[in-house]
């Protein structure tokens, strides 16, 4: 069996198709689909079936994705612990989060991580929900709220203020209330709306973007709570005065097999030195 045919059964695992399978493996949808057909050959089983999400591993093909996450991670500790890996760190680092945390990661510094460790290969996967570090899907994620589960090693990064914004030139009092969207209410911001706003009023927007709600701030809709790292350098928009600030903290979670290596402790010291500034209050921080 060939271990590229098993990196093919993980990427379609990963990306719910073969041709995004293709795409994160860098090949044509052909050799994909040429590699799945001959491991299901070699195995004697159809891996995965068709459903409205895409393409789901079956039985056998979450054996097969198990096993091939066992190898996958073995090949890593290899790579990690061979002498002339021991310089500068180097690999693939897969690192999950919502899509305007990772916006904000990448414009503010991401070059230092290139300027200082030109060897790691950071992969940023936008997405709003979780997905399991233990199973081999992520290496590291940034979350707010969420707890550790499976094993997962988390620490606090740093907090996150959110303010009220408004359409610059409008009153505030005269525009009606947008807000982020979660039915379990057990995010801070969707806490703070029920407590400060009420929960009967008639919301102009519920969503769970952020710059969608920034963006609905410029077009005149509605004022909203919004980080304050994103809503203060947007034009078209005025900061609510007279509204303490509700500051979420950010954890850092990483898979418990890799926390040590030096990709994955080179990317989360990166995260700790650039998250504060990155995703503080711009009025906050001092030259």
């Amino acid at each position: 069996m060939n271990w590229n045919d098993l990196k093919i059964v993980l990427a379609i695992h990963r990306t719910g198709s073969v041709s995004g399978a293709a795409r994160t493996l860098g090949i044509d949808q052909s050799t994909a689909a040429r590699r799945l057909a001959a491991i299901e050959r070699d195995v004697g089983e159809t891996l995965f079936l068709r459903s409205p999400q895409g393409l789901t591993a079956n039985d056998a093909g979450r054996v097969a994705v198990d096993e091939a996450l066992v190898i996958e991670k073995r090949a890593e500790r290899l790579l990690d612990r061979l002498p002339h890996k021991r310089g500068l760190p180097s690999g693939s680092v897969r690192l999950l989060s919502n899509p305007w945390l990772l916006t904000q990661l990448a414009a503010q510094g991401l070059s230092a991580l290139r300027a200082e460790y030109p060897e790691i290969e950071l992969v940023m996967i936008a997405d709003t929900q979780r997905r399991g570090i233990a199973a081999g899907e992520t290496d590291l994620s940034l979350w707010f709220e969420l707890a550790p589960r499976d094993g997962e090693f988390a620490t606090p990064i740093c907090e996150v203020p959110y303010v009220v914004f408004a359409p610059e030139g409008r009153d505030p009092d005269a525009v009606p209330w947008m807000t982020v969207w979660n039915v379990k209410e057990r995010i801070e911001p969707m806490r703070w709306v029920s407590n400060s706003v009420g929960l009967d009023v008639k919301f102009a927007l519920k969503t769970n973007d952020p710059p969608a709600l920034l963006a609905a701030i410029r077009a005149g809709l509605g004022k909203a709570l919004i980080p304050a790292c994103i809503g203060a350098v947007t034009p078209g928009v005025t900061r609510v005065p007279g509204i303490d600030p509700v500051k979420r903290r950010m954890h850092l979670h990483a898979h418990p097999d890799l926390v040590q290596t030096p990709r994955i402790q080179a990317t989360m010291a990166w995260i700790r030195t650039v998250a504060p500034t990155a995703f503080a209050d711009p009025g906050d921080i001092t030259v």
